[in-house]
């Protein structure tokens, strides 16, 4: 279920959002009557009074809890008591509140749930069902843990949590913060009793809450559910990447039961954060920097290709093996190709990376006449030595300036990988960065009449091609480049 939050501040404000919630059809929402300005008896029975056909739930959060009530602990409670009698579905009441309370309330109003809240805003608890076994009673219908997630892994520990036990009882598992994304937008696939959302800014109660938005337009939320199968990319950071635009728009109109998402994992969590992956229903990844080439050793399987290159940007999980794949070679080529046919041509790749090497690798096997140029020299004569092309340090582009080249590729993160004036007028020019799709080296190739080879085209090209090796669909490869065209156009800088 989907609940909107209410936090007024003002009654009038309260209606309206109420208004706006109906209209988007949302299954409940949350009133944190904390956040009003005042606490109206009459103002709130008529708030209850207009959300009849929906789910309702009170909470009045206490400041230990994180929440704004200020009042000493008995008013808190007291009121908690006058607002059962209108009747909600759900009273939030926090896993320190007395049992003896907890119990004169579940007496008296049978008909409510009651929820024990627990909210650690600073980390997730190392031992997560310890936890929830101290949070169970049976007064309470309902267990809420919100944790603020220091790493994904602390996310996957807490999906792993929900949807191990939300078969036989109603949890509720969140982590706040960025890391924590993953448990907010997938409360249907963990199994969630209910999930958050808010529809104005304004209204976000906690650090890392998705908007309605977010969730119904980016992460198609109403068609997921426990048989769907997830992906994600997998990088530091990850939180431009539109991955999550581009696939889910994928699976929503292709109607495939399938979600993806960004999941920031260093390379010191990476262990940890595999081992808790396979655990979950993921049936494929993406791998970004930094761990194209750390994620190699984690893997069952890798192609020929990858292996030759060094690096993985794909994993395929089939039958319980991880297979690594790399695209972002044929992806970066046959974006090239849209425009100019690289066999025969002089083509300069700045850098020696786990993109470049790919790069490196397909232009090569495309009959390119490739050239690896590296700040770390060594780092690109070794590459250009397995390629048998020619490589070395960034002062030999002064030479290759001299004699003329068709295409030349900033593989780098740097803004300016080399300096302006050696950009070859009339060249063809790309980045791999597509955010902000014009990089300021493609300004500059722009400014020497240069023809330009945005980031984004080859991140489309590859992502296709991760398609057709999660599922297979090559008689839809057109349909799902157009798509994901479409779905990143408005969210490109």
């Amino acid at each position: 279920m989907l609940f909107t939050l209410i936090t007024g501040p003002t009654y009038e404000k309260a209606h309206e959002t109420l208004r706006q919630a109906l209209k988007r059809g949302v299954d409940g929402i949350e009133i944190r009557l904390d956040t009003f300005s005042s606490l109206d008896f009459a103002q709130i029975q008529a708030l209850r009074n207009d959300a009849t056909t929906i789910k309702v739930l009170f909470t009045l959060r206490s400041s230990s809890q994180g929440g704004s009530f200020q009042g000493p602990e008995e008013e808190r409670l007291g009121w908690i008591e006058k607002l059962c009698a209108l009747y909600p579905d759900i009273i939030d009441l926090e896993y320190d509140v007395e049992p003896a309370f907890r119990t004169k309330l579940a007496q008296a109003f049978p008909n409510i749930k009651f929820m024990s809240s627990y909210h650690n805003f600073t980390s997730t608890p190392a031992d997560l069902p310890a936890l929830l076994a101290t949070l169970r009673s049976p007064l309470t219908q309902i267990v809420k843990i919100a944790t603020m997630a220091q790493t994904t892994h602390d996310a996957l520990r807490m999906m792993d949590l929900v949807r191990s036990h939300s078969g036989t009882e109603h949890l509720i598992g969140i982590c706040m913060g960025d890391k924590g994304l993953a448990t907010r937008a997938l409360g249907p696939v963990m199994g969630n009793y209910l999930d958050y959302t808010f529809l104005d800014a304004k209204e976000q109660t906690a650090p890392g809450q998705l908007s309605l938005d977010e969730l119904l337009s980016t992460y198609h939320y109403r068609s997921l559910n426990k048989e769907t199968a997830l992906f994600a990319v997998i990088g530091s950071p990850v939180n431009k990447s539109l991955g999550p635009l581009a696939h889910n728009a994928v699976f929503d109109q292709l109607k495939i039961n399938a979600a993806y998402l960004a999941l920031q994992v260093a390379p010191t969590d990476l262990g940890p954060a595999l081992s808790l992956l396979r655990k979950l229903p993921f049936k494929g990844l993406s791998v970004t920097m930094p761990l194209k080439e750390a994620i190699i050793p984690f893997l069952d399987e890798i192609t020929p290709r990858a292996k030759a290159i060094g690096a993985v940007n794909t994993i395929e999980i089939k039958s319980g093996k991880w297979i690594g794949h790399n695209t972002d070679g044929v992806g970066a080529l046959n974006a090239i190709e849209q425009k100019i046919l690289p066999q025969g041509k002089k083509l300069i790749i700045i850098g020696a990376g786990g993109a470049a090497k790919a790069i490196a690798h397909e232009a090569v096997h495309r009959k390119a006449n490739v050239f690896v140029l590296n700040r770390t020299v060594h780092k690109a004569q070794k590459l250009a030595a397995d390629l048998h092309c020619r490589g070395g340090g960034l002062e030999h582009l002064s030479e290759l300036y001299a004699q003329g080249y068709d295409i030349i590729i900033n593989c780098t993160p740097d803004a300016e990988p080399v300096p302006p004036q050696l950009i070859f007028p009339k060249c063809y020019a790309m980045d791999i960065v597509y955010q902000p799709k014009d990089t300021p080296f493609l300004v500059h190739a722009a400014s020497k009449q240069c023809h330009l080879i945005y980031g984004y085209e080859m991140f489309l090209q590859q992502a296709v091609a991760q398609q057709l090796i999660w599922f297979s669909r090559l008689r839809e490869k057109a349909q799902m480049h157009q798509i994901m065209h479409t779905a990143i156009q408005s969210h490109l800088i």
